[in-house]
């Protein structure tokens, strides 16, 4: 389903009248790929796109010859890096469908606001790219035989292994590489604004998005700070600035996604000292000391700009105006 997380659909027709993607796996998924794609070739306005996720499973594919059967159904190859996935490269139209096997679907992530994204198996990809429209692969027949090679091809000969332990190593950085910015310990008691509400399921794109602009960006924080929440609150970034120490209000399941480094790190570096939420996403919790690890208590206090009683909204700006955080001094470590 496009933009919505958690909801899994049973396979049903849907003309697709731009872009298919289908990111390059292992043996164990492209074998089947290719032999769907075997003798067929894609129709008039399918775009078909194979993205192998490393120069290993780029090397599988030439030398198993499942790439041939690939690039003669039509099938267009890219460079193996973070490409489309991140919304750098193959953004389908304004408007138009993509299917892609990758694991992200947020809003934005295609690098086209508008398009549908639809999370899909290789199989599926592969069987949608030749009939035009999604197509359940078990109606092409009975499945695809494959066998498996006894042993995968590892070559590390690129991977540059860290400087043995204790060895002084120079970093070399350009003007685009500041040293990661130094942060203090979180304090006791905490005082601030509160700067943001937000409701369930904020994925690591709604806090630092995608797309070719920020991409370049990566290893520049205090550079790549300026877009947190750039599609929620395009203000958020200088008001967090101006307000110092501030804090973000959210629901279940903060921080979904990739890139959680970043989702944890830019709010920091703007000043925001607590994200308080329901749940933490699976990964997110723990990345920062915000995360109130171990099951710590906090005595949380809310002042409200609208007099007594008034709540926070569901998103953007809210009648709340400012949090302290104090920690109970007989749980203090």
């Amino acid at each position: 389903m496009p933009v919505e997380r958690g909801h899994i659909w049973t396979v049903q027709p849907l003309e697709l009248p731009d872009g298919l993607v289908t990111p390059g796996s292992p043996n164990r998924r492209s074998k089947p790929v290719a032999a769907i794609l075997k003798g067929k070739f894609v129709p008039p306005g399918v775009s078909l796109i194979i993205a192998p996720g490393s120069r290993q499973v780029l090397r599988s594919l030439v030398e198993s010859g499942a790439l041939a059967h690939m690039l003669a159904a039509g099938a267009r190859l890219v460079e193996t890096t973070c490409g489309f996935c991140n919304g750098v490269g193959q953004a389908p139209r304004s408007g138009g469908i993509s299917l892609r096997t990758s694991n992200r679907n947020f809003p934005g992530r295609s690098g086209t606001p508008d398009a549908n994204l639809y999370l899909v198996s290789p199989e599926t990809a592969a069987a949608s790219a030749i009939a035009g429209k999604i197509t359940d692969p078990r109606t092409l027949g009975a499945p695809v035989q494959v066998h498996l090679p006894q042993r995968f091809i590892v070559d590390d000969r690129m991977i540059v292994p860290p400087a043995p332990e204790g060895e002084k190593v120079e970093i070399i950085r350009g003007p685009n590489i500041p040293p990661l910015p130094q942060f203090s310990p979180l304090p006791d008691k905490l005082e601030g604004e509160l700067l943001l509400t937000l409701g369930d399921n904020v994925t690591t794109d709604d806090i630092v998005p995608a797309g070719a602009d920020i991409l370049k960006l990566r290893a520049n924080v205090p550079a790549i700070s300026e877009f947190v929440f750039r599609n929620i609150d395009r203000s958020f970034p200088a008001r967090a600035k101006s307000a110092g120490t501030g804090f973000i209000l959210g629901g279940r399941n903060y921080g979904q996604g990739s890139s959680r480094e970043h989702a944890a790190l830019c709010p920091r570096y703007l000043g925001v000292r607590a994200v308080i939420v329901e749940s933490f996403a699976r990964k997110l919790g723990g990345r920062v000391d915000y995360s109130f690890e171990g099951g710590s208590v906090f005595r949380l206090r809310f002042r409200s700009a609208g007099g007594a009683g008034a709540g926070p909204a569901a998103s953007g700006r809210q009648p709340l105006s400012a949090c302290s955080i104090s920690r109970p001094a007989s749980r203090r470590s």
